[in-house]
């Protein structure tokens, strides 16, 4: 029993990545036993095709994944921020697919378009670019603003003082931590670079990358000064992104093949 899982829907602007893959994938295909994949852009990319390729989603614990205000209060101050003030959360690797620069523009561009409000973001995770995001804003009037957590054990809470979350992926296959976000309630803005199978709430919107950066503010401040969240974990049920109910089956193509 040979299992490849395939998660990356695409990738652009990486020439050795592409490489590798359009090197290996015909490879894949002649020795994989069974082929699963996160969704169906991502089997398309690996597998050329979602026939005969079984979906097994990025579940999560929705138990943990719950909005909790108290949960909020506390986190919100261990960074001393306010309950006036607006935070963009963010959670990934800083390296180039994450595309942490253009994280930073939106921000810069959110604090001049609306200087009467209070913006903070928060970015949680490590990798070989956080040094050089870190030295290109140090300088900036709104650094104090820019929150670098680095590697969390308990993200889940960290996102409950988050009032939107952010995702400008160059690339990506079907994102966890986009469901997890949408399961605390939380308004969501990706670039549509990111497969859009994985929507289950009102209040998320895609948007390219190559958008007046306008269209990426106007979007954010209209979910953030909504200041609400969605109880989205039904639907995120029965779209199939529910751990308890998702691991037996994998568990079961593991066992059985």
């Amino acid at each position: 029993l040979r299992i490849a899982h395939a998660h990356m829907a695409f990738i652009v602007g990486h020439k050795k990545g592409v490489f590798i893959n359009t090197l290996l994938k015909p490879l894949l295909k002649l020795f994989t036993t069974k082929r699963l994949a996160c969704g169906e852009a991502a089997a398309r990319y690996v597998w050329g095709s979602a026939k005969g390729v079984t979906i097994i989603n990025n579940a999560i614990d929705l138990k943990k994944f719950r909005y909790d205000p108290q949960v909020r209060m506390e986190y919100r101050r261990k960074l001393n921020i306010q309950d006036d003030e607006l935070v963009i959360g963010h959670v990934g690797r800083f390296d180039e697919q994450k595309n942490h620069t253009f994280l930073i523009r939106v921000f810069d561009a959110l604090c001049k378009e609306y200087p009467g409000k209070i913006f903070r973001m928060i970015m949680i995770g490590e990798g070989e670019l956080l040094e050089t995001i870190k030295m290109s804003v140090e300088k900036t009037e709104y650094f104090d603003k820019l929150h670098f957590l680095g590697l969390q054990s308990d993200v889940n809470n960290w996102m409950q003082a988050f009032d939107i979350f952010l995702l400008p992926s160059l690339f990506e296959g079907l994102p966890v931590v986009g469901v997890e976000a949408q399961a605390i309630g939380l308004p969501c803005v990706f670039s549509d670079s990111i497969t859009s199978e994985f929507k289950m709430s009102n209040r998320v919107s895609f948007l390219s990358l190559k958008a007046p950066l306008k269209q990426w503010t106007n979007i954010i401040y209209r979910y953030i000064i909504e200041q609400s969240k969605d109880d989205n974990r039904q639907i995120i049920t029965s779209k199939g992104f529910n751990i308890v109910i998702e691991a037996p089956k994998l568990e079961k193509i593991y066992l059985n093949g």
